[in-house]
């Protein structure tokens, strides 16, 4: 059931549509000293809210929905059915969606996500317009094109789950994978948990991983900061960058849950007007997705220039800021604080 955190303010109310956790925990922190009504309703008690709560004076903001199977070949399924529920979320008839369920649902498609920016001259890292049902495919692939490493990806997910870095000699007849993913009695699992493959197992696992929808991407060179190479999270929240953070590795994926090492963007010395351009890049990105008040955007930079790697629409949760100043979830409280400004000024 929907549990109120504080009394009624004016009919304006905050209902959060999600999951127990530090993503509640935090933003209900920031929601708590702004003086605003607010409700918590999970996934589950979607039928609840819609039969209890009088919306048109509600702002919805909605939390990614969570899975404890760790088979990425239940990826598309467990996609599907997020994308049937934020249909569904779509017509409540709220005040505002924080983020529109349209939006956030575009962006869960990689393939489809990439190419609407492509198509806006937004510089992405590359992705090769090749499907593949197999290794021996994608290893031809990359002896006719003169390619030594790429980047294999499941179409949907988060987290790493599934993505592969592979390099190929043949020469010297090398096949090398990097990847969280392993082959359990046939299926590939995300074993959270980066491991290198050689030759016959490498080819065991990309076959698998083939044998689903995937993408695959040029593996980008990306900038280096203290023998680390990096790429960043940015967090842009209504036109505005409201947090870089920078994600170092020694190896070619960087998501911190894997032993990375996340730093501070002012410790990387890059230029101003690399900033800018970053930022820059990153609004074009936002605004080929009406609706997205807060976006996660994953961004490399190769010989200077920024490449935008993917798109989240719930990119929201960094441990650096909400165990320091929270300033992400704060600055969603202002966005909604002003939105209903706006709405009382079109009363009056």
């Amino acid at each position: 059931m929907g549990r109120r955190v504080m009394a009624q303010c004016n009919g304006d109310r905050i209902i959060l549509l999600g999951n127990k956790g530090k993503r509640k925990s935090y933003f209900e922190k920031a929601v708590s000293e702004s003086g605003l009504d607010y409700r918590f309703y999970s996934h589950e008690e979607l039928d609840i809210l819609r039969k209890n709560e009088d919306l048109s004076s509600v702002i919805l903001k909605i939390d990614p929905p969570v899975t404890d199977s760790v088979r990425i070949d239940e990826l598309k399924n467990f996609t599907d059915r997020y994308i049937k529920m934020l249909g569904t979320v779509s017509q409540l008839p709220v005040l505002e969606h924080f983020n529109s369920p349209d939006a956030v649902a575009a962006l869960l498609d990689k393939k489809k996500c990439k190419q609407r920016l492509i198509n806006e001259n937004i510089p992405v890292t590359h992705m090769y317009d090749r499907e593949f049902s197999c290794t021996d495919e994608l290893l031809e692939f990359m002896v006719e094109n003169s390619i030594s490493q790429i980047f294999v990806k499941p179409l949907t997910g988060s987290g790493a789950a599934g993505v592969t870095a592979v390099r190929f000699s043949p020469s010297r007849n090398s096949l090398i994978a990097y990847s969280c993913a392993a082959v359990d009695n046939g299926s590939p699992v995300n074993t959270k948990k980066l491991t290198r493959y050689e030759n016959r197992e490498a080819k065991r696992l990309l076959d698998v991983l083939l044998s689903l929808p995937c993408i695959t991407e040029r593996w980008h060179v990306k900038s280096r900061c203290n023998g680390y190479s990096y790429d960043l999270r940015i967090v842009m929240q209504d036109g505005n960058a409201d947090y870089i953070l920078p994600r170092l590795s020694k190896g070619p994926v960087t998501n911190l849950h894997l032993n990375n090492h996340a730093e501070y963007y002012e410790n990387l010395g890059l230029e101003d007007a690399l900033t800018g351009e970053i930022t820059d890049i990153c609004r074009r990105a936002v605004r080929c997705f009406p609706g997205l008040r807060s976006v996660g955007i994953d961004v490399l930079i190769e010989k200077g220039r920024p490449y935008i790697i993917e798109m989240n629409g719930q990119g929201d949760l960094i441990y650096q800021d909400i165990f320091s100043e929270n300033i992400i979830y704060r600055s969603q409280v202002e966005i909604m604080k002003k939105i209903f400004k706006e709405k009382e000024k079109s009363y009056e």
